[in-house]
């Protein structure tokens, strides 16, 4: 099997982690081949290590399927070593070969009789919950199985994939960036594909959207109370079935869609699907719900219809979220709002497979997803309290700008003057759609007016870092960071810092401590100019040039957002 250039950077990558890192995190946007990487994976670890055994855990049993069917494909040598232990695709539970690919409900039943492996991997493992300080036990059944593996060996590694590494409420699902008291497994995004790498080369579709507020909708929208973070589910789907926002759905797709071959619909509830569906065929527009309440047949009929093109408009609530493998479609329609940042990505990565005579993919947002969570899929705005407790009681927040700690209730940050935007729900009352732009605009180029070194601590592991704040004209700043193996750093991240110690002191050597470091502060020459990219909740200072300058492609600074501070 041919693999694509990224997917070869990619293993390597995944490898080089996996030899010292008891958790490796990777993170692949949707049609990157996340199965295709972690069978190659177990592939080239059985073949190194005939003695080793592998478990790959999932959440739903249509991937358990996907995966077997994936694997053998990839490593047909392992046929006969590849066990199955999932109640609703296998009657026999094959416990003890050195592969197991299982559903965590289908093993949870059997780990008192399970062997110990080496290599955990979990497939969409943003949907394994966090633990948290104080918790005895483990927070859910994935938790429960990596830690009885754990005792049995505690050697053995976890390789957590996903699309989507952050969990709603929580935050991201490594790092510290999440809800105080958070523990998460992993430290940092080990390897990253990007939605923007994948476009570049043509491997996904490109997006292009229309977006709107349905009249009132987001000031509803602001009332209705949340359950575990995501609204209540019977509360919006009452408001998005009533009469005025299903004829909106239907009649922005006769406007701007009705030239599209495949669309699929997300809803709220069942009972919201079938609305929709109804509205669609009402209107002679050959529409089918596909929901988890339809018998086998009918469910059967449905998916095939999907995948045959029998139909224009399939209305699903989450079913058709994720281990789908229906690639030419070519419109998504938002009818569904959300506070979760992976259930979006999820939705808007069901249009961007690419397919036969399929340019692009249309998304018509009705419920202001765009707005919540933004248009760049590498960069979505994933909301969490940071500064709460456990229990969700905010006690501080965290200024984008200057990154200080402050009250939640200010609206002005003493430290650098940063002043919170308003939120402004008025909306007017017949909205028109207006186009939206999917992806990250280029980084700008902005001319530095001072350099201003620090100490700065991490607020999650106390860690001492190195911060070069640059001011900025048009009063921007942002910073860049530096870490240190005396200060508990080890690999990129170390790296990363002396690439840019290198430029900013044009010196070789480099210290082995912030403290240390900070001593040169006399060596410290401040750039003329900074790329900073804009696209994300504050400026990201993406790559330096002295005297007019730009330095060569590969110096260019990493992504800071890897570091795990």
């Amino acid at each position: 099997m041919n693999l694509r250039p990224y997917q070869v950077t990619a293993l390597e990558s995944i490898w080089m982690s996996l030899q010292c890192e008891q958790a490796v995190l990777l993170e692949a946007a949707c049609s990157a081949g996340k199965t295709l990487l972690f069978s190659k994976i177990t592939q080239r670890l059985l073949a190194e290590n005939p003695s080793f055994r592998v478990l790959i855990l999932m959440d739903r049993e249509i991937l358990v399927s996907q995966t077997h069917a994936k694997l053998l494909t990839i490593a047909p040598e392992l046929a006969l070593s590849v066990g199955i232990v999932c109640a609703s695709v296998s009657d026999t539970k094959t416990l003890h070969r050195p592969v197991t690919i299982a559903s965590r409900q289908s093993l949870i039943n059997h780990l008192g009789r399970f062997e110990a492996v080496n290599l955990i991997i979990v497939d969409e493992c943003h949907l394994m919950a966090v633990p948290k300080e104080g918790q005895t036990e483990p927070p859910d059944q994935f938790g429960a199985i990596i830690q009885t593996l754990r005792g049995y060996n505690p050697r053995t590694r976890l390789l957590g994939v996903t699309a989507s590494p952050y969990r709603l409420s929580d935050g991201y699902i490594y790092g510290d960036k999440n809800v105080k008291g958070a523990l998460p497994y992993f430290e940092t995004v080990h390897h990253q594909v990007t939605v923007a790498e994948l476009q570049a080369a043509g491997y996904l579709a490109p997006l292009k959207g229309k977006t709107i507020v349905v009249s009132d909708l987001a000031s509803r929208l602001a009332n209705v109370s949340l359950v575990g973070g995501e609204f209540n589910l019977g509360a919006i789907s009452n408001i998005m079935s009533e009469g005025i926002h299903i004829r909106s759905a239907v009649e922005a797709w006769k406007e701007y869609a009705s030239d599209r071959k495949k669309t699929i619909a997300f809803c709220v509830t069942i009972a919201h699907a079938e609305k929709m569906a109804e509205a669609f065929n009402s209107e002679g527009i050959s529409a089918v719900a596909i929901h988890s309440e339809q018998d086998d047949l009918t469910a059967y009929a449905n998916m095939e219809a999907l995948k045959n093109g029998d139909g224009k408009v399939f209305c699903s609530v989450a079913k058709l979220t994720t281990g789908m493998d229906v690639p030419d479609i070519d419109c998504i329609l938002m009818a569904r709002p959300t506070k979760s940042a992976a259930l979006y990505k999820q939705i808007l990565g069901r249009g961007q497979r690419i397919a036969p005579d399929k340019t692009d993919c249309l998304i018509l947002d009705l419920v202001g997803n765009n707005s919540e969570f933004g248009t760049d899929l590498d960069r979505l705005k994933v909301h969490y309290k940071k500064g709460a407790t456990v229990d969700g009681k905010q006690v501080v927040k965290t200024c984008p700008q200057c990154e200080a700690d402050i009250h939640p209730a200010c609206r002005v940050c003493p430290d650098c003057g940063y002043e919170y935007p308003q939120a402004d729900f008025e909306e007017a009352a017949k909205p028109d759609m207006v186009d939206a732009t999917y992806g990250a605009e280029p980084p700008k180029r902005y001319r530095v007016d001072g350099m201003y070194p620090s100490l700065h601590t991490s607020k999650g592991s106390k860690k001492k870092l190195l911060r070069l704040r640059l001011e900025m004209e048009n009063n921007i700043s942002g910073s860049l960071w530096l870490c240190f193996s005396e200060d508990g750093y080890t690999g990129f991240a170390v790296e990363k810092g002396q690439m840019l110690w290198e430029k900013i002191t044009g010196r070789g050597s480099y210290p082995l401590g912030a403290e240390a470091a900070l001593h040169w502060e006399a060596d410290f020459k401040a750039p003329d100019y900074a790329l900073v990219d804009m696209n994300g909740r504050w400026p990201e200072i993406r790559d330096i040039i002295y005297d007019g300058t730009e330095t060569p492609p590969a110096q260019e600074i990493p992504d800071y957002d890897d570091i795990p501070f």
